[in-house]
C-alpha cells in the first residue's frame, strides 16, 4: 500500500473513521514523528469502505478508493489542505460484481500514478492503470493470471526499487514470494528470487522501506509479539534483518500501519496500544526502529478506527 500522504508534505498521515456514526478524520504527520490532531469528525460521511489510498493523479497527496454494498467503486481526489469530499457523482468510477475484491493499491506501471490490484474468488489478479483522475484503463490483457487461493496477496510495494510497484504473496505453508512490476503494468515471477519458507507463527503486518535504501522491506511479527524485519534486494527478494530489528512488543499492542510520519526518508510502524492509544516507533538506517512514545502517545476512544480497515475491526458499514 502506498503511503498515505494527504497534504503533500513528504511526511505519512492517518486516517481515522467512528464506526458508530461512519464520520472521517485525519492526523497529519509532523517532524518529530508525532501528529497534529484535529478535532474528531472533520470530515463527512464515505460513500462506503475505505478499500485504498494512492496519488492517482501524481499530485504529490494521496487519494482514496472506496466501495459500496453495491459494488460501486468511488474516488475522492485529496485538496491541499488534505481534506476529502465526497462527490458521489463525479466521484463514481465503476460497478464491479462482488467476486472481485481491491487488494492493494500501487504505482505497478512506473508512470508515477498509482492503481488498482484487483483479487477474484477464483484466484485471478488483474489491474487497473489511472489515467490521472476518475478513469482506470481495465489492464486484463496483460496481468489477468490465474493464482490458487492457498497464496494469499499480503501487500504490494517496489522491492527491487525499479520505480514499480510488486506484489508480495504469502501461501498457506508460509512460503513468501514476489511478483515484480512490468512497465506494462503486469508482474513476472519472481520466486527463484524471492522464494522463502516461514513458519505461520510469524505473519507480515506491514511492508515499508524502513533502511531509507530505496527498497520496500517487509516487517514480520511472531505470535508471541516480536517484531523484525527483511530488507528488499536489488533482485526482488529479502535479506533477514532480525539483528537489527528484532524487538519485543506487548502482545496486546496491534500494528495499524507504516509510513514515513517524521519525513526522514525512513518508514516507521503505527501502534494502537491497548488502552486505544497511538503511537509509532521510528525507522532507523539499519533498518531497525526507535521507540518513539515520548512524543507520540494519542488516547484515541475505541469507537474510531485507523484506515484503511476493509477486515472491519468495529463492525461498521455505511453505504
Amino acid at each position: 500500500m502506498p503511503d498515505i500522504d494527504l497534504n503533500g508534505d513528504g511526511r505519512s498521515d492517518i486516517i481515522l473513521r467512528d464506526f458508530v456514526s461512519g464520520v472521517v478524520d485525519r492526523w497529519l504527520g509532523q517532524a518529530d514523528g508525532g501528529f497534529s490532531i484535529s478535532e474528531y469528525g472533520s470530515d463527512p460521511y464515505a460513500p462506503g469502505v475505505l478499500f485504498g489510498v494512492g496519488d492517482v493523479d501524481a499530485d504529490g497527496r494521496s487519494d482514496t478508493v472506496w466501495r459500496n454494498a453495491n459494488g460501486d467503486v468511488y474516488l475522492s481526489l485529496t485538496y491541499p489542505d488534505g481534506a476529502f469530499y465526497f462527490q458521489w457523482s463525479s466521484g463514481f468510477v465503476a460497478r464491479v460484481d462482488s467476486s472481485w475484491t481491491i487488494a492493494g493499491m500501487g504505482d505497478f506501471n512506473g508512470d508515477g500514478r498509482d492503481d488498482i490490484l484487483w483479487r477474484h474468488t477464483s484466484g485471478i489478479v488483474t489491474d487497473w492503470l489511472s489515467n490521472g483522475g476518475y478513469v482506470f484503463t481495465n489492464n486484463h490483457a496483460n496481468t489477468g493470471q490465474g493464482v490458487p487461493t492457498d497464496w494469499q496477496i499480503a501487500g504490494t510495494g517496489d522491492f527491487n526499487g525499479d520505480g514499480r510497484d510488486d506484489i508480495l504473496w504469502r501461501h498457506s505453508s508460509g512460503m513468501v514470494t514476489t511478483w515484480l512490476g512490468q512497465i506494462n503494468g503486469g508482474f513476472v515471477n519472481n520466486h527463484s528470487s524471492s522464494a522463502q519458507q516461514v513458519p505461520i507463527d510469524w505473519q507480515i503486518v506491514g511492508v515499508g522501506d524502513f533502511n531509507g535504501d530505496g527498497r520496500d522491506d517487509i516487517l514480520w511479527r511472531h505470535s508471541s509479539g516480536l517484531v523484525t524485519d527483511w530488507l528488499g534486494q536489488s533482485n526482488g527478494g529479502f535479506v533477514n534483518n532480525h539483528a537489527n530489528s528484532a524487538r519485543p512488543s506487548t502482545e496486546n499492542w496491534n500494528v495499524w500501519g507504516t509510513g514515513d510520519y517524521n519525513g526522514d526518508g525512513r518508514h516507521d510502524i503505527l501502534w494502537r496500544t491497548a488502552n486505544g492509544s497511538v503511537t509509532d516507533w521510528l525507522g532507523q538506517t539499519n533498518g531497525g526502529f526507535a521507540d518513539n512514545v515520548s512524543i507520540a502517545n494519542y488516547p484515541l476512544p475505541f469507537n474510531w478506527s485507523i484506515e484503511p480497515n476493509p477486515a472491519g475491526v468495529g463492525a461498521w458499514d455505511y453505504y
